[in-house]
Formats: C-alpha cells, structure tokens, sequence
C-alpha cells in the first residue's frame, strides 16, 4: 500500500477459491503468515486477500439492515452480520493476472461499487431503483479472517423497514446464504464493551414486529469490527446516517 497526493493505491490479490483455502483455514494460515514473511518478507504474501465488502443499509424509518448468515455459508456460519459480499473480477473480463495488467482502472472501481448493488438484489431481492446514494466510508481488515480487506459502504432504501422485509420474505425469493433478516435502530447501532445484547427488530407480517435479543457473540468478527469503529468514524463524518 502507497499513500500518494491523489489517495490510496492498494494491491490485493487471489480468487475466492485461493481465500477459502488460506485465509478460512485457521491452522494452515498462521503457517502460511510465517511462510510467506520468512520467504518473501511479507506475511500476506501466500494469502488469498480477495476484498470483501459490506454494507449499512438504511431504511426510510431509521433502521439498518442485518441478515443472519446460514449455516452452511464458509465464512461466519450462524452469525449475524450487515449485507454484503465481495467484487467478481470475471464480470468486466478479469479472468487471469495478465487481464487484471490490462483492465480499465475505472472498470474496476465501478465493479467494487456494482457488485455490492447485485449483492443487495441477490441477498435482500431489493432492485437498484430503490438503493440510493451509495457512498464508501471507511476501510478495515477483518481480524477473523487472517486480515481479509474490507470496504464499507453506506445507501439509502426509500422503503420502511416492514417493507424491506416482505421483499425478503416474498414468496419465490430465496436467498441461499442467509436464514433470516432483523434491523437495528441506528439510534442503538453501537457496542459497548459491558453490553452482552444487541436489540434487534423482525418484521413478520405487515407492520407489527417483534423485538430480538442477541448475543453479541453471535456477530460476525468483521461486523463487530465495524461497530468498534463506528465513534470515531462519526466523529470524523458525524453527518454519515444523513441521506
């Protein structure tokens, strides 16, 4: 990474496959962390550091959006955790290390930001025509899984939150990566470190809800990041929730 008068330029590489096999593998990647600084003098040299991306998706009436992943997913199982994935490289011709030498710069920053508008289609059956003013916010590493980049994102739904869940819950979506939706008042979107519940929202059935009381041990590692993070990056963009 390289801090230039222009911004950041960042280098990361390996495909989904290679991340699931090195950075999923908790065993093998501390082996290969040692490897690869005793061998290339870099720790991430023979990791898969494929960028991941995630999202606050903020509803007409206050609320962010927070799914809880299946079981059988590879990467935080059971887990609740904000909507997201990761770019596909394959969409704009990206298919080996001499087409990435050739791809568009531009192309590539336009991928990171499509890719998370198709996850939100893909995950929450929300068409793009109702995600609105898509921003990133703020840059991290995901410590659960060997420092996996991460980029986080902020948009706006003109839908209240009941209405977001009935696209959820529509008959004929199915969403194979997660089990159940939940949102959380961004007026308690935060993380204490003596709190042990988060309080969440379920909306089953038109407007009536109920409310969810969940372990913070059941919050992916790179969600709980973020909410660690959250003070300080409103005190830099205090205006953040400000569609």
């Amino acid at each position: 990474r390289e801090q230039r008068s222009s911004g950041i330029n960042a280098e990361y590489g390996g495909s989904y496959k290679e991340y699931t096999s090195t950075n999923l593998e908790s065993d093998f990647a501390e082996e290969l962390l040692m490897y690869g600084e005793k061998m290339y003098d870099d720790v991430h040299a023979c990791m898969g550091d494929i960028i991941g991306h995630s999202a606050f998706l903020v509803t007409a009436d206050g609320h962010v959006v927070i799914q809880l992943r299946s079981k059988i997913v590879g990467e935080a199982p059971g887990m609740w955790h904000f909507p997201g994935g990761h770019p596909e490289p394959e969409e704009i011709g990206i298919r080996s290390t001499k087409d990435f030498e050739k791809a568009d710069p531009v192309k590539i920053v336009e991928e990171i930001y499509s890719s998370l508008l198709r996850e939100m289609k893909e995950e929450l059956n929300l068409s793009e025509e109702l995600l609105k003013n898509l921003r990133l916010f703020s840059i991290g590493k995901n410590k659960g899984t060997f420092y996996k980049p991460e980029l986080n994102f902020i948009l706006f739904t003109p839908l209240l939150s009941h209405e977001v869940a009935a696209r959820y819950h529509a008959e004929g979506f199915n969403d194979d990566e997660s089990d159940d939706i939940a949102f959380w008042a961004i007026d308690d979107l935060k993380l204490n470190d003596d709190q042990e519940d988060i309080r969440l929202y379920k909306f089953k059935s038109g407007l009536d809800s109920e409310v969810l009381s969940v372990n913070k041990e059941f919050l992916a590692d790179s969600s709980v990041q973020l909410l660690r993070c959250l003070p300080s990056i409103l005190k830099y963009n205090p205006l953040l929730f400000e569609f």
